[in-house]
């Protein structure tokens, strides 16, 4: 049970690097560039290199402009882009997320050894608390908020003097449960008299037993009392699982579909018939959107403080789907058709940037995909026989604003915030990230990076720290960057954080 519950996750960080092979993604936005990365993903002011196409191709309007000296303007101080005439980027960078309790819940499945419950029915305490565990993790396992994403992106962007070209990838992909099965659990065989016996003799012989005859239901009252009362259960057994449920956790959320699970496990008329885990429906949709940009850009500085500056940009992207039976002992065997369940558009992109720069502070404003580029999903057929519709992509215009400062001539700070909240492929999630950071550029040697950001749409994931380590060696630089969430999350037995992601950058200036 384990190894087909671990495939299905990694058969779905498999499908993202499928995904990122020539392909990628452009719903959500990315860190395209890792000193930004390092720097909480903060760019779109401080950008200082061909990645300027992503963050704001207005720098481009800076780049081999020496500051007119006889205009009685203060001369700029920050980045440093005068001094640039032509350079080559190259970055690649990976990212995963666990929404939700998605983790836990797959964990917990994992860990249930559903065969030899089955078989030989409630024998103990532990025995009742899996059956709770099974109902629990079930009854929120699809929640719209647990899901499983991945993220890759890289480019190749070479620039000279105002113009610049690129190659740059984006993908996305996400699982999230649907089509939930709680019926076809392997558990129908078990009679409900009997498990009625079994969990009042389990209960006897705890350490704690529950005492029925002061107990007061608090989870399994009312309509769904007498749904399980209906089934055969006997008063006490409902009272002993309504104890267990709560000390599980079960919330009164989650009570009326645990009631429901609890209902189909032990009433054997619901099946009609033995069932086995074989015949459980349950699906994971993995879906995922990549596209590929090819952006030519220009930037023209207006005077020594206002640039402005735009890309347009071919785009070939890939709308993907495929579904997953959660406890299919063949679902690693998805991987070999996922190249097959894609349509494929190609279409054009425009975006425009405009930066100010005064004295020690520099200000940007960026917006993607202005005009809205479109990609056709696809109808599809699930591993279950039921239709899967995969949506079209429709990129809405991305508007994000940036600000930095640089106190001293090697200190930078730098806040971004989006304007505009972002669609991915999770359904009815959004993101709208804060980011901040700093870089120290110590003897001009070595670059040291802190920052965070927040998805100010959602709060799953929590605060995500970044760090980031750059080395200047003349004309070439090599950098490094992490990103982790403050927030951890269970998932195969060890407390892993809700986001991870790491990039890498080697770049030439000259």
């Amino acid at each position: 049970m384990k190894k087909i519950l671990r495939n299905t996750l990694y058969t779905m960080t498999a499908m993202s690097m499928t995904l990122g092979v020539g392909q990628a993604m452009a719903m959500d936005t990315f860190m395209m560039n890792s000193r930004a990365a390092g720097m909480g993903g903060a760019g779109i002011a401080c950008t200082t290199d061909a990645n300027a196409q992503y963050y704001n191709p207005a720098a481009f309007g800076f780049f081999s402009k020496k500051p007119a000296v006889d205009e009685g303007e203060e001369q700029p101080k920050i980045s440093g882009l005068a001094e640039k005439d032509w350079g080559i980027d190259v970055n690649v960078g990976a990212g995963a997320r666990i929404h939700g309790e998605i983790g836990e819940y797959m964990e917990t499945l994992a860990d249930v050894d559903f065969e030899e419950l089955s078989n030989n029915g409630i024998e103990n305490e532990e025995d009742v608390r899996s059956l709770l565990s099974i109902a629990k993790s079930l009854s929120g396992i699809d929640d719209k908020n647990n899901a499983f994403s991945a993220q890759l992106a890289g480019n190749v962007a070479a620039r000279v003097g105002h113009v610049a070209v690129g190659v740059y990838g984006m993908a996305q992909v996400s699982g999230q449960v649907f089509d939930l099965d709680t019926t076809n659990l392997g558990l129908s065989a078990v009679d409900s008299a009997d498990l009625s016996a079994d969990i009042e003799a389990a209960n006897a012989s705890s350490s704690s037993p529950v005492d029925t005859a002061s107990y007061t239901n608090i989870l399994f009252t009312g309509a769904l009392y007498d749904q399980l009362i209906a089934t055969g259960l006997t008063a006490e057994a409902v009272q002993i699982l309504d104890s267990m449920a709560v000390s599980e956790g079960v919330t009164a959320d989650q009570v009326a579909q645990v009631s429901e699970i609890l209902a189909n496990v032990t009433d054997g008329s619901t099946s009609g018939s033995v069932t086995t885990l074989d015949d459980n429906t349950t699906t994971i949709i993995a879906e995922g959107f990549g596209v590929v940009e090819v952006p030519i850009s220009y930037g023209y500085a207006i005077n020594n403080n206002i640039s402005i500056g735009g890309n347009i940009k071919y785009m070939k992207g890939r709308v993907y789907g495929t579904s997953i039976r959660v406890f299919d002992d063949n679902n690693d065997e998805v991987l070999d058709d996922i190249d097959s369940r894609y349509n494929e558009t190609s279409t054009f992109g425009i975006d425009m940037g405009v930066m100010g720069r005064f004295g020690k502070f520099q200000f940007g404003l960026v917006g993607r995909n202005l005009n809205s580029p479109e990609f056709d999903g696809f109808n599809d057929i699930t591993t279950s026989g039921a239709p899967h519709i995969v949506d079209d992509v429709k990129i809405k215009p991305q508007v994000a604003a940036g600000i930095a400062v640089m106190p001293f001539e090697t200190l930078t700070l730098a806040l971004d915030l989006d304007l505009t909240s972002n669609e991915t492929t999770i359904n009815d999630y959004k993101t709208q990230y804060v980011r901040c950071g700093l870089e120290w550029d110590a003897f001009k040697v070595v670059a040291l990076r802190v920052g965070a950001y927040s998805n100010l749409s959602e709060s799953d994931i929590g605060m995500v720290y970044t760090a980031g380590l750059g080395l200047n060696l003349w004309a070439a630089r090599l950098d490094v960057s992490g990103a982790y969430a403050s927030d951890t999350v269970d998932f195969d037995g060890d407390e892993v954080p809700t986001e991870v992601y790491v990039m890498a950058r080697l770049a030439v200036d000259f």
